[in-house]
């Protein structure tokens, strides 16, 4: 973990933005220069847009570091979601985090550094007593070395245990949270108490130099109302926190879309507390990761739920106001794994069973999300959703995963994983007026794949407009509106993660009495996104082969 080995755990770019904020304050002058001059030849005056985006930007991160240091929130951009920062050194920032969210307390949050010399700095070495004795020998007094007037830090590679070394310098920056020893120098508020601290190095270049430019690590969770889907944008961030919070740098769309994975490799064997944008797949590579276990998988702890080491596991989370029924086709997927290993089948002959498999764990969700559709057009809502009870479903919105990966719907060219703008409005919902149509489903049969045609009950004479502007079906209905959204396919579950929030908030704008969930198999990014989805559910409904 050394500088010359890992350079780019090492953060240089305070100096830039110190330069930055000079250039733009000759131009400031400059500019009041020129408007006098022009002032006194009787001209107007000019726009006053004189400076440059890299400069304004610089200005705006030293803006928002003024406020961190002042131990105000303010709220960032990350590569997974956008973060509601302060000061994780000051007891008052950090209370600021909690009652601007509505945190519970016992929730701890994650301490985010710019580099390694930050997070060194987190762990000073202990003062040196040393013992002195009078000129005439007879009495002594301890009294502090000359050299403990100076705080020393640690090395480095002492204080980050040996086993999540390899981890480090492949994943950060990146989504990525360890848990290490926690550290003297934050308020117990941070880590619930507990002796352990969620620490992470974001890889979002606006995150990272807005914390190389406040100077002090920055306690950030997601930056949204405590229990809501997380903010993937800017605009999030205000329809939860306008007027709780005093600033929001807008860096654009979350290239995840999904919290960061949390790593215990305190535990013996490590575990994964939290799946996110680095994959369980990914951490057991590494050979200190020996028996990595995921929780909720391989075990689990009904004590470390009721008092977790980190964000995520204790309460419901990432809730739109609708209910929302999540079909889970992973006791289907298990089902096929023990199925697979008992065979133990040549590679090629594995591959082939693979696709069919995956073909037949589709036509069983889209079997499932046609049969609970018509117990909604049917008025059972009560059993599907109990905490709407006594509201008739006018308005389904149905988040697809079982399309082909051709269908996802990209906006304005952001579908990669860095560009995606991950900004919804209620408009970009298309609505589909879609029937069985027996022609469709003979042309997918003879293609080698009996998927079920998508299926909805909607009125041919819905104004489509208004499924889309969050206004309801006219009174007395008795026909269902669906509102379906391709959020990205099985084979693409980065996509799915990319987007899930987004459409989750989205869904509630476009007025959905019901979300209905198509799930994903628990492998890769799917078991992030099947995490918050059960997270988020009103109810899982299992699908079973």
């Amino acid at each position: 973990l050394s500088r010359e080995a890992c350079p780019h755990l090492y953060y240089l770019l305070p100096e830039q933005l110190t330069q930055q904020q000079q250039q733009q304050q000759q131009q400031q002058q400059q500019q009041q220069q020129q408007q006098q001059q022009e002032k006194q030849q009787g001209s107007q005056p000019g726009n006053g847009l004189g400076t440059t985006s890299s400069s304004s930007s610089g200005a705006a991160l030293q803006q928002a570091a003024a406020l961190l240091q002042a131990d105000m929130p303010v709220a960032m951009p990350t590569e997974t979601v956008y973060g509601l920062a302060a000061n994780a050194l000051s007891c008052t920032a950090v209370a600021s985090i909690f009652a601007a969210k509505g945190r519970p307390a016992d929730n701890p949050l994650i301490v985010h550094v710019s580099d390694l010399d930050m997070l060194a700095a987190l762990y000073p070495e202990p003062k040196v007593e040393q013992l002195s004795t009078s000129s005439n020998g007879n009495s002594s007094s301890h009294t502090s070395s000359s050299s403990s007037a100076a705080i020393s830090l640690r090395c480095i590679a002492d204080i980050i245990p040996q086993q999540y070394h390899r981890v480090i310098a492949a994943f950060w920056p990146g989504p990525l949270t360890i848990l290490l020893p926690a550290s003297p120098l934050l308020p117990a508020a941070v880590t619930a108490g507990h002796p352990t601290v969620a620490v992470r190095m974001p890889a979002h270049p606006v995150a990272r130099a807005l914390i190389a430019a406040a100077g002090v690590p920055l306690a950030a969770p997601s930056a949204n109302t405590s229990g809501r889907p997380s903010p993937t944008s800017a605009q999030h961030v205000l329809d939860d926190l306008a007027g709780r919070v005093p600033a929001v740098v807008d860096g654009g769309g979350c290239g995840f879309g999904v919290e960061s994975t949390v790593l215990d490799g305190l535990r013996a064997p490590p575990v994964v507390l939290r799946p996110g944008g680095v994959t369980a797949e990914d951490l057991a590579a590494a050979p200190e990761m020996a028996g990595l276990q995921v929780y909720g998988q391989e075990f689990q702890d009904s004590a470390l739920e009721a008092a977790p080491t980190t964000p995520g596991m204790k309460y419901r989370h990432y809730s739109p106001s609708a209910p929302v029924l999540l079909l889970d086709p992973a006791p289907a997927w298990r089902q096929q794994q023990q199925q697979r290993q008992q065979q133990q089948q040549q590679d090629d002959k594995y591959q082939q069973t693979h696709q069919q498999g995956r073909a037949l764990l589709q036509r069983l969700v889209m079997k499932a999300t046609q049969e609970l559709l018509q117990r909604v057009q049917q008025g059972r809502l009560q059993e599907l959703a109990p905490d709407r009870p006594g509201s008739a479903v006018q308005r389904v919105v149905l988040l697809s995963t079982c399309g082909a990966a051709t269908d996802s719907h990209t906006h304005s060219g952001t579908g990669s994983k860095q560009g995606f703008a991950g900004v919804w409005a209620a408009a970009t919902l298309q609505v589909q007026v879609v029937r069985e149509q027996l022609q469709q489903q003979h042309e997918q049969q003879q293609d080698g794949v009996d998927l079920v045609a998508d299926p909805a009950v909607v009125s041919s004479s819905t104004d489509k407009a208004s499924c889309c502007n969050g206004t309801s079906p006219a009174a007395g209905s008795s026909e269902v509106e669906v509102v379906r959204y391709v959020l990205g396919s099985w084979q693409q579950p980065e996509l799915v993660a990319q987007q899930l929030f987004a459409a989750l908030r989205a869904a509630d704008q476009a007025g959905a009495d019901l979300i209905l969930v198509q799930g994903l198999p628990p492998v890769g990014a799917g078991l992030a996104v099947m995490n918050r989805l059960l997270k988020a559910a009103s109810r899982r409904v299992a699908v079973d082969l």
